[in-house]
């Protein structure tokens, strides 16, 4: 069986954590939880590439980092 529901936005699953969504079961909070996390995990790669990119000493080292960067968000 395959999973047809939308994904949960980030906001929605801000909004469960802070208990500010109403009544919600315990695998609303679960998916929230998730869905949190992995947006914390999006935004340390894209600083850690960030700071690379910035710190580059070379050409070639500055062009990986932006084109990481560039993959990172086009998978959004």
């Amino acid at each position: 069986m395959t999973d047809t529901r939308e994904p949960m936005p980030l906001h929605r699953a801000q909004a469960i954590l802070r208990g500010n969504a109403g009544v919600t079961t315990p695998e609303d909070r679960r998916t929230a939880a998730l869905v949190v996390l992995r947006a914390m995990e999006q935004l340390q790669l894209v600083e850690v590439l960030a700071r690379r990119f910035v710190d580059a000493t070379d050409g070639d080292t500055r062009d990986r980092a932006l084109r990481r960067l560039r993959e990172t968000f086009e998978r959004r």
